[in-house]
């Protein structure tokens, strides 16, 4: 058994935390047994075996150590034993080749320590474990170690011992270093007698490096004459043992295009090196290569340009001799040209032209610059000057900034004035050249814009003949000929000859083939990047589907309030305006809150990406929950949709009052201006607003006729009903588990099915279970809407919400909590009342306000075959299906439309609860509720829709001394729960988006949270702006066959139960229903040409059907029967191979196909030998 010393230390954590832990008892027995194992292994290999003793002391149950001062240390627990190991595991190299006693004196024992643990502590740990863990190799193992290297001649062993070398082989000579090395070894080793043998060898090299010029020649010539000599002797040992010459080594393949590659500047420098007097052939190349990169990291700036000249028209000619390839070899794909010239190349360039160093961005930046320049930091590491200077910066005055703030002004006047006489001095070449890359820098902080693939639908192909020969020629026709295109075709048709009507025909049915093949391709394009607001577009066919259509609202955080009363501290918000941009038309458009940047304006949202796909295109629109709808009149009004929505009952009730609430929020409290100017300098602006996606194509909210007549374009559906898509789809709505008629949809053609799957949820809710069943075995599962809280426990967080409440209300505060007007609101009066019945707080008042409240909660109690099955027993007893009618009769839970209805003033008490809109904090009675309890620290707002992050939405509020508590419950799945559902539905293809397959960023360190990738399944990602070609590809169709030709056919039995029949007849297409039919009598047909009909019906007739297995030697003998007698045959892996020398042929014969690579000059000898092998197969 080989037990290396790698090995045993890779497992030490786990066998010696047992030994030094383990029961007394267990140890014994552990003793006994090594020591039967090692009496068996000494009487095999007594002589041969080093013992290893087992010690008492090995088996402590405890490790101490003691420090220096001889105090004892606490005893190592195991987790910090295999922490220790960990780290020591991560220290050691890759690929380490290094022996053990080597690579333990390179290991930085500082690193290594962790917690309260010092290196040399952790190294005394070490040493210990590996006293106890350390074992030696049977000699039987390394004996046969040995006879395998020896056996290898490129082994270490073999060329350490030059085995394989002939002893009358001459011995290289020393090169010139090793000469001087040899003559002033001894004296260094006698100046330095305590110095190892590389410590000798590096003083050596030194004074190599100082010697004089003269005196290195006197070395290098002695080299030479060795070197002349040693050529000498070895060309005569070659004469004499030539079956020692060495191999060649095998060369690179040269350049095929006909021109090199371009080199670098630092490359050309390299080799005008070695071309020179510096390089010598002795020289080791790769210290030659060290010292030449130093030599020209050292070099002046002055001295490079040149080189990065040649090197620049280098590239220029490599990249115009590509272009001209390209142009002569049409079927070439060039290779992506990446350019040699650097970054530092360029600085070096424009310094050498006189282009002045750009200044810092900010006044932040010019104090990094100058910190970082200055001793003050010079003891502090590296990694944290950044957060030291950030630090600092935070603890000057406002005074001391200005100060930075103007003497960068000063800075970037100097510069300003400096650039201005550098770009005066340019050519006009150069000077545009300047101008565009200051275009691309003023968009550099913009965000990336996603690389949009669009995929054109299929273009349908020719309906006969004619009318491609008319497509071929009507540009030549129009300028001959003023009549009629199609009778003109007709006549030239007519004068063709056979071949070239043979030749359009075929060129015809390849057309037609391509057709079908790309029209049965499934395409998906995703128009938003929020996963939780999903909007695809599935496409099959001429059939367009939209699954989804949601609205990214997180674009209202970058927006001020709109409170339903003026106020005067959001009013008096100073304005913002970036430097050196007096642009009066910024002026009052961005307002500063904490050092925050707002847009004073109206909110506007962001709808799914519209230049992807045209929405006039969509046949039909697929809601699965009333979340997922918010972009509906974006999408359906005002862009030529005509197209159907399909969604159930509930989600467009509930759908309507989301939309509802969201319009009249935005109505009420209309703002005069409307701030658009601050997208054009969004570079300029701070995060979090520089970051943000794509302004200009936000839009502000639509109007509430807009939301009419978009859900008059709303059919709804029931779960499991069937709903035929134009004859080519079929879709299918089933329960998701997630709100109130929440839907995952099954699209399904013929032999095709997938699944999508949005918002989904497991948990036990009021809404009805999701149904898995109905999902499996899909060929395609699209999965999104997962939760955005992966971290959160939805009932944990609700437990945390109840008692939150029910402390704040008993300490006399009120609590506000921004909701949505439906959905798990729901659950939390359920929740929230119950909790405070037990609290003894049934007294508090809880207060509904919405414009939708009353129907809202009238609504969820009519909706009972949508619930769980719970909730839908209450209903026979008889019970509402939930508690808050109950509250709401009892006047525990009061519904409000607005906060100024006669009754909330009447009734409003406190300390009380109070559900209100908006989340965001941004439109609706939230914001009104903010400002008036944001001042007292005894009230309390929770936060649980996830949607939007509270820190975020608090921003404008800020300094706020109401207390705030983050308690977010989302219901759909989590990375869990998708990973077991994933596994249980088993589809063959899982499509995403990209951010599940990464940990969040909030917690980037949990790699649990993403979706797993198996081998048991294709997993593909899709993000903003992608177009994905789903991996199914239409291989069958269903078609009808018309009675009368079923009953003429006559099947022909082939093989046992297996029988085949031709049919001829006509494809008819409608509705994407296929259907064959007899062929109808031609020459009655209104057709163009009566003769080009028959043609047609005569080729239809006349078609023969090969199949079966070439054969061979029939094949060769019909080839010499045709005159064709140079026929060389060769057997290959997957068949046989046939060459036809004098024609320039290539055969290559398979068991399922056959390759023919002509490129014979004689004319029809390609058509000559295709009929040789089609009367080779057995036809009919």
């Amino acid at each position: 058994m080989k037990r290396s010393s790698a090995r045993l230390q890779e497992t030490s954590a786990v066998a010696y935390s047992e030994a030094a832990y383990g029961s007394p008892s267990k140890s014994e027995e552990h003793v006994k047994r090594r020591k039967k194992k090692k009496k068996s292994k000494r009487s095999e290999h007594e002589e041969n075996v080093e013992d290893i003793e087992i010690k008492e002391e090995h088996l402590e149950p405890e490790i101490e150590i003691k420090q220096e001062n001889g105090v004892i240390l606490d005893s190592w627990p195991a987790d910090k034993i295999t922490t220790l190991l960990q780290r020591m595991r991560s220290a050691i190299p890759e690929n380490d080749s290094l022996k053990y006693s080597s690579r333990l004196t390179k290991i930085d024992w500082e690193s290594i320590s962790f917690d309260n643990y010092s290196g040399s502590e952790c190294e005394k740990m070490w040493k210990r474990i590996q006293e106890k863990t350390r074992c030696y190799r049977v000699l039987e193992e390394i004996i046969g170690d040995a006879e395998c290297e020896l056996q290898n001649p490129s082994s270490a062993l073999s060329q350490r011992l030059q085995l394989h070398r002939h002893p009358d082989r001459p011995t290289k000579p020393l090169s010139c270093f090793m000469l001087f090395f040899l003559d002033k070894k001894e004296k260094v080793q006698r100046e330095n007698p305590g110095a190892n043998g590389a410590e000798v060898a590096k003083k050596v090299a030194e004074l190599w490096k100082t010697l004089a010029p003269k005196k290195q020649d006197k070395y290098k010539s002695k080299a030479l004459k060795l070197k002349e000599e040693y050529d000498k002797k070895l060309a005569k040992f070659f004469e004499e043992h030539p079956e020692c010459i060495d191999e060649p080594k095998k060369r690179k393949k040269g350049n095929l295009l006909g021109f090199e590659k371009p080199k670098s500047a630092f490359q050309l420098y390299l080799s005008f090196c070695r071309e020179s007097d510096k390089f010598d052939e002795n020289q080791d190349e790769k210290q030659f290569n060290e010292y030449c990169k130093l030599e020209w990291k050292n070099m002046a700036e002055k001295d490079k340009v040149c080189w990065i000249k040649a090197a620049q028209e280098e590239e220029d000619q490599y990249r115009s001799n590509m272009k001209k390839y390209e142009s002569e070899h049409p079927g070439f794909v060039p290779p992506t040209i990446k350019t040699l010239i650097t970054k530092n190349d360029r600085h070096v360039l424009e310094n050498y032209k006189g282009k002045p160093k750009k200044p810092p961005c900010n006044a932040y930046s010019l104090y990094s610059v100058i910190m970082l320049q200055s001793e003050a930091l010079r003891d502090i590491p590296s990694k944290e000057k950044m957060a030291e200077i950030a630090r600092r910066w935070k603890s000057l005055d406002h005074s001391e900034k200005e100060d930075y703030a103007n003497r960068l002004q000063k800075i970037q006047e100097e510069y300003a004035e400096k650039y201005n006489e550098y770009i005066n001095s340019l050519s006009p070449e150069e000077r545009q050249e300047e101008e565009s890359k200051i275009s691309k820098s003023a968009k550099r902080r913009a965000p990336i814009q996603t690389k949009v693939e669009v995929v054109p639908e299929p273009q349908k192909p020719p309906i006969d003949v004619i009318e491609l020969l008319r497509i071929k020629k009507e540009h030549s026709w129009k300028r001959k000929s003023k009549e009629d295109p199609v009778a003109f075709a007709t006549k030239k048709w007519e004068k063709l000859s056979d071949n070239q009507k043979k030749s359009l025909i075929q060129e015809l049915k390849e057309i037609n083939e391509e057709y079908i093949d790309n029209f049965g391709k499934f395409l998906q394009y995703c128009l938003s990047g929020h996963p939780n607001k999903p909007c695809y577009v599935l496409r099959f066919k001429e059939v367009n589907l939209m699954l989804d259509c949601g609205l990214i609202t997180q674009t209202v955080l970058n927006f001020l309030p709109l409170p339903l009363v003026p106020s005067a501290r959001l009013n008096n918000l100073p304005s913002w305006v970036p430097r050196n941009c007096p642009d009066p038309r910024l002026e009052g458009e961005l307002k500063e809150c904490c050092s925050r940047v707002f847009v004073n304006s109206a909110p506007e949202f962001c709808p799914p990406l519209q230049k992807l796909f045209d929405y006039s295109e969509i046949n039909a629109i697929l809601i699965s929950n009333y979340t997922a709808m918010f972009a509906l009149p974006f999408i359906t009004e005002g862009t030529g949709f005509q197209g159907i929505v399909y969604m159930t009952e509930p989600t467009l009730q509930v759908g309507r009052f989301y939309l509802e609430e969201l319009v009249k929020y935005i109505e009420q409290t209309p703002k005069p201006t409307l701030a658009s100017h601050w997208k054009e300098i969004l570079h300029m602006l701070p995060a979090p607003l520089s970051d943000s996606l794509k302004p200009r194509s936000w839009q502000q909210i639509f109007s509430w006729e807009s939301v009419l007549s978009s859900l008059a374009k709303v059919q709804t559906i029931g779960y499991d009903e069937k709903v035929d898509i134009y004859g080519t789809l079929k879709i299918t709505a089933v329960s998701s588990g997630y709100c109130l008629g929440s839907s995952n949809w099954i699209i399904m053609s013929d032999y095709e099915k997938i699944v999508y799957v949005s918002g989904s949820s497991t948990l036990t809710t009021h809404p009805r279970p999701i149904d898995q069943t109905s999902l499996k075995n899909a060929d395609v599962l699209i999965l999104t809407g997962l939760t955005q809280t992966p971290a959160a426990n939805p009932d944990a967080m609700l437990g945390e919400l109840c008692m939150t409440a029910a402390v704040t209300l008993r300490n006399n505060g009120s609590v506000l909590i921004p909701c949505y007007p439906s959905g798990v609101v729901y659950d939390l009066f359920e929740c929230l009342s119950t909790h405070l019945d037990s609290s003894g707080l049934s007294h508090i008042p809880m207060y509904f306000i919405s414009p939708v409240s009353d129907v809202s909660l009238g609504y969820s109690n009519i909706f009972a075959e949508w619930l769980s099955q719970g909730k839908q027993n209450k209903i026979y007893l008889p019970e509402e299906p939930f508690p808050h009618a109950h509250l709401v009769r009892t006047g525990r839970l009061k519904p409000f439309k607005h906060i100024y209805d006669d009754g909330f003033c009447n009734d409003m008490r406190q300390p009380c609860v109070v559900f209100c809109g908006h989340p965001s904090l941004r439109i609706g009675d939230s914001v009104h509720f903010i400002e008036l309890w944001g001042s007292n620290p005894l009230h309390t707002v929770i936060f649980t829709e996830p949607d939007y992050p509270h820190l975020e939405a608090l921003a404008p509020f800020q300094p706020i001394a109401m207390r705030t508590v983050h308690c977010p419950i989302d219901t759909s799945l989590n990375f869990s729960q998708a990973n077991k559902l994933i596994r249980e539905l088993k589809p063959n293809t899982l499509i995403l988006p990209e951010c599940y397959t990464q940990p969040p960023l909030a917690h980037p360190n949990r790699t649990d949270l993403v979706i797993e990738q198996t081998t048991d399944r294709k997993m593909l990602t899709i993000n903003r702006g992608e177009v994905l070609t789903l991996p199914l590809k239409r291989r069958k169709l269903v078609v009808d066959l018309a009675p009368d030709m079923a009953e003429q056919l006559l099947p022909s039995e082939v093989k046992p139960n297996v029988g085949l029949v031709t049919i001829t007849g006509e494809l008819k297409v409608k509705d994407n229903k296929l259907k064959i039919e007899a062929l109808r009598n031609r020459d009655s047909d209104p057709v163009p040409s009566k003769k080009m009909a028959i043609d047609l019906a005569e080729n239809i007739k006349n078609c023969k059907y090969t199949w079966g297995t070439l054969n061979i030697d029939k094949f060769v003998k019909k080839l010499n029967e045709e005159g064709i007698r140079d026929v060389k045959l060769e057997q290959s892996a997957n068949g046989s191979i046939i060459h036809l020398q004098d024609e320039d042929t290539l055969i290559q014969i398979e068991d399922d196909s056959t390759h023919i690579c002509c490129a014979s000059l004689e004319k029809g000898f390609r058509s000559r030998l295709r009929n040789i092998l089609l009367n080779c197969l057995n036809q009919f």
